[in-house]
């Protein structure tokens, strides 16, 4: 199996192989701005602050009208997301924005952001145009404002600042997404790093295993020549021993 590396072992290595390391990371991180930037749709809000105040309050019942102030923007935000009130922004932002919005679209488009002991509250539009989320924005304050007065008779809730277009998309995080692809890129590289510090690691145990064998092989092949020498040799003697029997043997007779 796998050898466990300790990071001196892996600090090592990335500083042996820091280019691979570079391109990868580099290679991670920009690979995920294209893709944020080519393929993911942008989603641009903006946002009306609206307040909605205390009424003259002589009586020094400050807090408990504070409370129903804030109660109400319960109900405020139930006013602005109704179905009357969408079809009704939705009639009038017609011709003002790069596409058409129904009711439905602006129901997921609006949201009400709200503090929960705040009398603030904010009117937020989300569109993949700057300009249309700014125009959602504006209208739905005013559609709500003029709703509002007519159910409810309240007169006293004002925009402290007005939607504007945002250049800078809320989402995605191309920031957060470039991190992610750097990450990705970096882990690669030690993936890499690691495959490769294994691969020469069992390569060179490997060569040493080949030259034990070699080594062993050799000897083999050393006791084999000698026994062959020995035995060669032995019949060498034999035969010339033989042969000077049989020159003997003539010369007698």
């Amino acid at each position: 199996g796998m050898e466990k590396i300790d990071l001196s072992k892996l600090f090592n290595l990335i500083f042996k192989y820091i280019i691979v390391v570079v391109i990868c990371t580099a290679g991670g991180a920009w690979l995920a701005r294209e893709y944020t930037d080519r393929y993911i749709t942008k989603n641009y809000s903006s946002t009306v602050q609206v307040i909605a105040p205390l009424g003259n309050q002589k009586n020094g019942d400050a807090t408990g009208e504070i409370d129903k102030n804030i109660r109400l923007i319960t109900t405020y935000a139930d006013v602005v997301r109704s179905s009357a009130v969408l079809k009704e922004i939705a009639k009038e932002i017609d011709g003002k924005t790069t596409k058409s919005y129904s009711a439905n679209d602006l129901y997921h488009a609006i949201t009400v952001d709200h503090n929960s002991d705040s009398q603030v509250f904010g009117i937020k539009a989300t569109a993949t145009n700057p300009d249309d989320a700014a125009v959602i924005a504006n209208t739905t304050f005013s559609v709500f404002k003029h709703n509002i007065q007519s159910l409810l008779g309240v007169t006293n809730i004002r925009a402290i600042s007005k939607g504007v277009a945002n250049r800078a998309p809320d989402s995605p995080n191309l920031i957060l997404n470039i991190l992610i692809g750097a990450t990705v890129g970096f882990l690669l590289a030690l993936g890499i790093l690691v495959g490769i510090d294994y691969r020469k690691r069992s390569r060179k145990s490997r060569s040493s295993v080949l030259a034990d064998l070699e080594i062993t092989e050799l000897g083999k092949v050393s006791t084999i020549s000698l026994r062959q020498l020995h035995r060669t040799r032995r019949e060498l003697i034999k035969t010339s021993v033989e042969k000077q029997q049989i020159d003997k043997g003539e010369k007698m007779a």
